[in-house]
């Protein structure tokens, strides 16, 4: 079950393993939170606020790669989502 602790270095620090839509990078973000959360031991607060925290981060650098401008129109909702998951109402 370490495979997700393992997995979200490597999407944060390699932009070619990142998804490649909005909706994928929401699926991702949600996918490493279930998997996260069942992988704990123990849930405890502080577990759960380091597995927010990493999916926000993995999100925002998803997100980054995505403007209005650039992502299909059939994309938008999912990148308001994105940026719902990355913490940044603003952009959305």
């Amino acid at each position: 079950m370490a495979l997700p602790l393992l997995v979200l270095p490597l999407l944060l620090q390699a932009p070619a393993a990142l998804p490649a839509t909005p909706s994928a990078c929401v699926q991702a973000a949600r996918d490493f939170v279930i998997a996260e959360q069942r992988a704990l031991k123990q849930v405890t607060s502080d577990a759960v606020s380091k597995i927010e925290a990493d999916k926000v981060a993995l999100a925002a650098k998803c997100a980054a790669q995505f403007t209005v401008a650039t992502v299909p129109e059939a994309e938008l909702a999912s990148l308001i989502a994105l940026y719902g998951e990355a913490a940044q109402p603003a952009l959305a």
